[in-house]
């Protein structure tokens, strides 16, 4: 359909639009029926139908589009529990603890604080489109699943500096043909590892997390993540507060609006990555792309993901600028955001409520000092003062009362144990010249 819709046909059209108006009226008031007022007027009976329940037509509905600037969109999917996680109590609290972290460590240098995710790798380019003749169907040659995805784990800072990205391959081993030729003009070392799914394990996190640079020089440092179970583990929080490296996880199931690389890094990261496995199909056709290969195509990826993507993916969560406020109100639920709204009302009134019962105690130590009253009298003050205090009525309903009582089960952060894969080990080439 052409973006100017305007018609280039006219329709035979039988009847007046006073026969149209005299028809409708007619069956409304149930003078005829649909029928029978159709056939008397020479009027389709689908559009006196239509216009009898105020149903519009195409034409209105796309002139409609044009007045308001609309346009048909696909909607994201989005799974449930992120839409219900979507809570305004969850995401303040987060932030709070994010600017009391950040003023606690002194943080305001942007090379400190770091966000590291995982993201699926697919080896089938979907998205990408192409130019083809009108009335053709085109067709794109791939080898494999489309189901067919590569785990990696990636780190950046506030600045836009990456550090040694991991790739999982699916396998009980890594061997030296599924390593991409070392390259000096990237700023990065690719480091490798291994599981029986293809998936990230926490003995390969944990792994990782010990061959990753030092994340700077200078301490303390930042480090953000989701709390996803292969990331938690006793061992990967004590090897962090040795190195004076605080962790913060973010709420569950809403990373698509607080997490850097959600938000800007990975889109930009994937964007490239879909052109560079188009041009490999077009001259590899009919051949599956090789592990060494796919490990040159995504440094190559990774490397031109550029560091301004980065800070406005920072930007975008609210965590360097730190800003508290940077998520709209039209993303939470209406009813939530009410809920959250009352509370804060709540707790300004019970500030105010503090300072009032400050206020009183001032006035009741001016009174003893200069009016010298007795112990006695200064306690029925003082005790008229707090209940006149705790008099106040604050507007709170029944059902935000009862929300402050009701407590959330917390849950089980238990990790289930694993078997340990002999590829969970993480390797670079640096790390196997050490090593040989």
């Amino acid at each position: 359909m052409p973006k100017n819709y305007s018609r280039t046909s006219q329709r035979a059209i039988a009847y007046s639009q006073k026969d149209l108006e005299t028809a409708v009226e007619k069956v409304r008031k149930k003078e005829l029926t649909n029928y029978a007022a159709s056939k008397l007027y020479g009027i389709p009976a689908s559009t006196l139908s239509d216009r009898v329940n105020g149903k519009t037509g195409n034409d209105w509905f796309l002139s409609f589009r044009k007045r308001h600037k609309l346009s048909i969109k696909k909607p994201q999917p989005i799974e449930y529990l992120r839409k219900r996680m979507t809570d305004p109590f969850v995401i303040h609290e987060y932030f709070t603890l994010l600017g009391s972290t950040l003023e606690k460590l002194n943080l305001n240098d942007p090379h400190r604080i770091w966000n590291l995710d995982e993201t699926s790798v697919c080896l089938d380019p979907t998205k990408t489109k192409v130019v083809g003749a009108v009335g053709a169907p085109c067709t794109r040659t791939t080898a494999g699943s489309a189901k067919e995805n590569i785990t990696v784990l990636t780190t950046v800072n506030a600045v836009g500096i990456k550090l040694n990205p991991l790739i999982v391959f699916k396998g009980s081993y890594v061997y030296d043909q599924w390593m991409a030729d070392q390259n000096e003009e990237y700023d990065f070392e690719v480091a490798y590892s291994s599981s029986k799914r293809g998936w990230m394990e926490t003995e390969i996190f944990y792994n990782y997390m010990v061959i990753i640079p030092s994340l700077g020089e200078e301490r303390p440092v930042l480090l953000i993540y989701d709390g996803h179970s292969t990331h938690v583990d006793e061992r990967v929080v004590a090897l962090a507060a040795e190195n004076n490296i605080t962790i913060l996880k973010l709420p569950a199931h809403i990373s698509h609006l607080l997490q850097p690389l959600d938000l800007a890094v990975f889109k930009s990261f994937k964007s490239i990555w879909d052109k560079k496995l188009v041009e490999w199909q077009r001259q590899n056709v009919g051949f599956k792309i090789r592990k060494k290969e796919f490990a040159e195509m995504f440094a190559q990826a990774w490397s031109q993901t550029t560091p301004k993507v980065i800070q406005n993916g920072f930007m975008k969560g609210g965590i360097y600028p730190f800003d508290p406020n940077v998520i709209p109100k039209e993303k939470y639920d209406p009813a939530a955001y009410k809920r959250w709204q009352n509370e804060m009302i709540y707790k300004g009134g019970q500030r105010n409520l503090a300072k009032l019962k400050s206020l009183n105690q001032s006035c009741i130590d001016v009174l003893n000092k200069e009016m010298k009253i007795d112990r006695k009298l200064q306690d029925i003050i003082h005790v008229s003062a707090e209940n006149r205090a705790e008099s106040v009525n604050y507007g709170i309903s029944f059902e935000e009362l009862l929300l402050k009582k009701v407590t959330q089960k917390p849950q089980n952060s238990r990790v289930k144990m694993k078997r340990i894969a002999k590829g969970a080990e993480v390797i670079t080439h640096t790390y196997l010249e050490k090593k040989t």
